[in-house]
This record gives C-alpha cells, sequence and structure tokens, in this order.
C-alpha cells in the first residue's frame, strides 16, 4: 500500500470551534490506503453532523474508478440528513463507485436501505469478522463497503488490526 489519501475529520466551527483542542476529536481522520496511485480529490462538507467529511477520489487503474470515504454522524437524525446529500452526490459520479467508511448504523443495514436503492450501490458482507467495533473487541458493525455493479468484488475482509477504535476493511476488486 504505497499511496494514501488522509484527511482531519473534523473542521470545528461557531460553537463547536473549542472542540479542536480536546486532543481525542483533533487527531481523529479517514485514510485511504492503496497499491495503485490515488488521484483527484475532493472534499465535501456535508451540511449537518459534526462528523460531516466525504473524501472523494479516483484510483488510478485501468479504467476509472471513484471511491468514496466517509464517517458519518453518531445522531440518527443527522446521519439520515447526510445519506439523503449522499444519495445526491453519488447519482452525480459517471465512473464505477465504491463507498467505504464508518456509517454509525447503530440499527444495523436497514438504515442504509434508502441509499441502496436510491443508487443501485450493493452491500458487501465480509466472510469473516463482520463486526468492527470496538476494535479491541467488536460487538457492532459499523463499517461497510458498498460499490456499484460494475465493480467486482474479489475479496473482501476486516482486518484484525488495532489501529484505531474500529478495525479496517479491505477490499481487492476489478472494475468490469
Amino acid at each position: 500500500m504505497n499511496h494514501q489519501f488522509k484527511r482531519i475529520q473534523y473542521q470545528f466551527q461557531g460553537i463547536y470551534a473549542p472542540l479542536k483542542y480536546i486532543p481525542l476529536l483533533n487527531q481523529q481522520s479517514n485514510a485511504i490506503l492503496s497499491k495503485k496511485p490515488i488521484t483527484n480529490y475532493k472534499i465535501h462538507n456535508l451540511k449537518s453532523g459534526m462528523k460531516n467529511i466525504i473524501i472523494e477520489t479516483q484510483i488510478k487503474t485501468s479504467k476509472k474508478a471513484t471511491l468514496l470515504l466517509t464517517h458519518l454522524s453518531l445522531s440518527k437524525k443527522s446521519r439520515e440528513k447526510q445519506i439523503n446529500e449522499l444519495i445526491d452526490i453519488i447519482n452525480k459520479i459517471k465512473t464505477p463507485i465504491i463507498l467505504a467508511g464508518d456509517l454509525n448504523t447503530f440499527q444495523g443495514k436497514k438504515e442504509l436501505n434508502n441509499l441502496i436503492k436510491q443508487t443501485n450501490l450493493k452491500i458487501h458482507n465480509p466472510k469473516t469478522n463482520k463486526k468492527t467495533y470496538p476494535s479491541f473487541k467488536p460487538k457492532k458493525r459499523f463499517d461497510y463497503i458498498l460499490t456499484s455493479k460494475n465493480i467486482k468484488v474479489k475479496n473482501y475482509k476486516t482486518l484484525d488490526i488495532q489501529l484505531s477504535d474500529h478495525l479496517p476493511v479491505l477490499i481487492d476488486f476489478e472494475i468490469k
């Protein structure tokens, strides 16, 4: 994994500005690690929730693909609004899509039904270690990878690596 892109998660503004001094919060980030070069990145700042960043990148392969990495809100109400914004972002993209990240779906996959229905993304299930949180003794699945129909997932697994409070997920894929 020679290629990476990292973005600090929170952009504290307004009444939340003092939170930038809390080490637990000001060091949280999303990261993409890839064997292939990562190009053309764009940051989407969602309108609701404190966890509100979507990273959009292209992965340089023989065919173009767009990777969206997100970390959605802990608040169900904010998360629902964010999912609707995410649907709009996804539906404007013309290349095959991989959506990954901590979706904070406390009620499981059913929170993603609207996203799946309106974008035609497919949700993938790892063969082992389906739960990703907390990393030291996983009891919940908050981390997902969804793909458009022109992405063939050859391997999907949850890695038993404790780099954060969530276990990382990994896919090997090809573009059809």
